[in-house]
């Protein structure tokens, strides 16, 4: 009779997980549409930005030979190799189906299953949270569609689609805060999957593990303190290594950091990338030259979610602190609000203070420039807290109510910007060249041309037209629009290739610098706005 009654709370658990999983891939449908979601059409991944990036770095990927470590390719920094990580372009898939590739058809992208692969793990994750507190499953269901809404993903979602890849942080959320039983060896786990999806959300999640590591210090169990940490940073460094991304030479910072930052109204701030992302509040002003990265709105549902979680953290203060846990994920709150702040602190587009720092501190803190990006796990973590919180400390009764209200609320606020990416990914994107024509092309560069070198600096976009060139005629490119690059090397490949006068290298000179033409002597052709450049007999 045991038995009986554990298997069938068991499948009680897992029919209700795969309900909601299937929920999430359909609301993923309802917002971004089933064309992104066939593996064999790529047109829409060339419409610029950096999606063509991300797609341009899994074809160089997969048409790249093996080499170790793993994540290595050779065609896009020729003649060096580089990282598949600072493509952008999802390791975690891009490995894998590169495995897979001899099985694949010859035009194969993943970047649709990644999104609604993300939406999936957004939805399971977020009900196993909810689920242990409420026995309503249509609470645990409203809540998690709350949780689905947030702009902050549906806005990254084939815009800088890794980091779409919120999924992560909600799954640390429950293995160190809101599971059961919290293991130190859950750091491993999270160490190998933040690594193998996007470089900030080692940094995310490794904020998340120090606020574990704090509870297991109060708890006066100092060396799972340590080995959480010591597990998460190993892991996190060798799935890296294996993907490349210690080597290379590349620059690890850049500039932009007081740029990038978190403004003090981002969280009620609507203004955004393309659209504003509320039809009720309005856009504020911002500091900072680059707000997209700053961007933080939770939604007017959230925003109310949050304020009322405020106000019964407040009243129930000793209640809700008494908890062993919640010492560390404040702690975690705290620290990733200040690290994505930036040094430039503002409220709208006032400067309050600016943070002189050493030269060397700048330097690393750089290494995570977009430091607003932090904000998503004060983003997700308030929510969640927020919503547990709720079912704990308010009659049952209400619940429903309450969370329909939230959901009902969050819907209106956003609907247009769920219309537009509705309308933005549904059409069908037929790709054609703006930059040349490629049957110019076919009359300049002949059969025997294996490399193309920019000798003029090229924009993202332009650069992105003549790599996919490249790689359609497996034509390598010295440089490419990487997450993190050598500037140096990149110089020193070209003045050899321009030295060494190989008849298999191409030159490309955009027709504004064609005084480069005297200084490079070969034989040019005109093709569109460039100059490609040869050398012959």
């Amino acid at each position: 009779m045991i038995m009986d009654s554990i298997m069938k709370k068991c499948n009680s658990k897992v029919k209700f997980n795969v309900m909601i999983g299937i929920v999430a891939a359909i609301l993923f449908v309802v917002i971004f549409g089933v064309r992104v979601l066939n593996p064999i059409y790529d047109d829409w991944l060339y419409t610029g930005f950096d999606l063509s990036q991300h797609y341009l770095g899994w074809r160089a990927f997969r048409q790249s030979s093996w080499h170790f470590p793993i994540g290595l390719m050779d065609g896009l920094n020729y003649p060096d190799q580089v990282s598949i990580i600072f493509t952008d372009s999802i390791p975690l898939f891009a490995v894998f189906f590169k495995i897979l590739s001899p099985i694949l058809p010859e035009t194969f992208q993943y970047f649709g299953i990644w999104g609604m692969f993300s939406f999936v793990m957004t939805g399971v994750f977020s009900a196993k949270i909810f689920y242990p507190y409420s026995k309503s499953k249509i609470v645990v269901f409203f809540s998690v569609i709350l949780v689905l809404l947030q702009p902050v993903m549906i806005w990254r979602m084939f815009y800088h689609t890794a980091l779409a890849g919120q999924w992560i942080l909600i799954v640390t959320l429950y293995l160190l805060f809101f599971k059961k039983e919290n293991k130190w060896y859950y750091a491993i786990i999270i160490g190998l999957l933040a690594s193998s999806i996007h470089i900030y959300f080692v940094l995310m999640c490794g904020i998340l593990v120090l606020g574990y590591g704090i509870n297991e210090w109060i708890k006066r169990r100092f060396k799972y303190f340590f080995i959480a940490i010591t597990c998460f940073c190993l892991s996190s460094i060798m799935v890296i290594g294996i993907l490349g991304g210690l080597g290379g030479g590349v620059a690890a910072s850049q500039e932009g950091l007081r740029e990038y930052g978190l403004n003090f109204l981002g969280f009620v701030n609507p203004s955004g990338y393309e659209i504003s992302s509320s039809c009720i509040l309005p856009d504020l002003p911002i500091s900072t030259i680059w707000s997209d990265e700053g961007f933080a709105y939770v939604g007017l549902g959230g925003i109310l979610l949050i304020v009322l979680e405020l106000t019964l953290l407040v009243l129930y203060r000793k209640k809700v602190f008494k908890n062993d846990k919640i010492i560390g994920l404040m702690v975690s709150f705290a620290i990733s609000f200040f690290i994505a702040l930036s040094p430039r602190w503002g409220i709208g587009n006032k400067v309050i203070l600016e943070i002189p720092l050493p030269h060397w501190i700048e330097n690393i803190w750089s290494i995570f420039r977009a430091t607003g990006r932090v904000a998503w796990i004060l983003i997700y973590g308030l929510l969640i807290l927020g919503i547990v919180i709720c079912i704990v400390y308010l009659p049952q009764k209400v619940h429903i109510i309450l969370l329909t209200v939230l959901l009902a609320v969050q819907v209106v606020d956003i609907h247009k910007v769920l219309v537009n990416r509705h309308n933005k990914w549904s059409e069908k994107y037929t790709y054609e060249s703006k930059v040349f024509s490629e049957e110019e092309l076919l009359d300049v560069v002949s059969d025997n041309i294996e490399h193309l070198y920019y000798i003029s600096d090229c924009n993202s976009y332009e650069m992105y037209e003549w790599t996919k060139w490249a790689l359609d005629n497996d034509i390598t490119t010295n440089d490419f629009y990487f997450a993190r690059s050598n500037k140096t090397q990149v110089e020193n490949n070209l003045k050899k290739a321009l030295d060494e006068r190989n008849k298999t290298d191409m030159f490309v000179i955009k027709i504004e610098d064609q005084y480069l033409m005297n200084k490079y002597q070969m034989e040019y052709k005109k093709v569109g706005n460039y100059y490609v450049g040869v050398y012959e007999d």
